[in-house]
């Protein structure tokens, strides 16, 4: 595989329409202007479209999409009771295994994401995995329902599986660690 490859590609595609990156352009769009950056088109406009060719158009040849599973920083101080659905930033594995079947030739891997809290995360990293070819498993640990540091011994199931099948585990530190 020549060329260059982008590991972390945030499509703006169904759910991730939906993650503080896209749904808050009036607090994420003056940050990247003040940082000297004209930000994509495919970002303002949320065009799938328009990412493909600015792929193309900067000589990324390749990406990798990781998931999303994390609590929405606007959830910080939310009310006892909230529904998890409520807090989490949740970008379905599928969403990404649909990306993949549907951009091949771009989208060479899939990076699956769980709540570490979720008593099917195992079979999630199995399934995104063995079924859907996903090259890795992406955790927040931080950011989850029930946060936890990188070491808490709760995650060290998924670091097994994830030793048994092969993959590496992206470790997304979050600011409030």
């Amino acid at each position: 595989m020549e060329g260059v490859i982008d590991l972390r590609v945030r499509p703006p595609y169904k759910s991730w329409l939906n993650v503080f990156l896209f749904a808050h352009k009036e607090w994420t769009l003056p940050i990247t202007t003040q940082m000297g950056f004209e930000p994509p088109r495919s970002y303002v406009e949320g065009s799938m479209a328009l990412l493909l060719q600015e792929l193309r158009e900067s000589g990324v040849t390749h990406a990798v999409i990781p998931g999303n599973h994390a609590l929405k920083p606007e959830s910080v101080g939310a009310p006892p009771g909230t529904s998890p659905s409520e807090l989490l930033e949740i970008v379905p594995n599928e969403e990404i295994r649909d990306v993949l079947r549907q951009h091949p030739d771009v989208f060479v891997a899939g990076i699956a994401a769980v709540d570490p809290s979720e008593p099917d995360a195992l079979s999630q990293i199995e399934q995104a995995v063995r079924e859907w070819g996903f090259r890795g498993v992406a955790i927040d640990p931080g950011l989850g329902i029930q946060p936890m540091y990188p070491d808490d011994r709760r995650l060290f199931p998924i670091y097994d599986t994830c030793v048994q099948l092969e993959v590496p585990v992206l470790i997304k530190i979050s600011h409030q660690m």
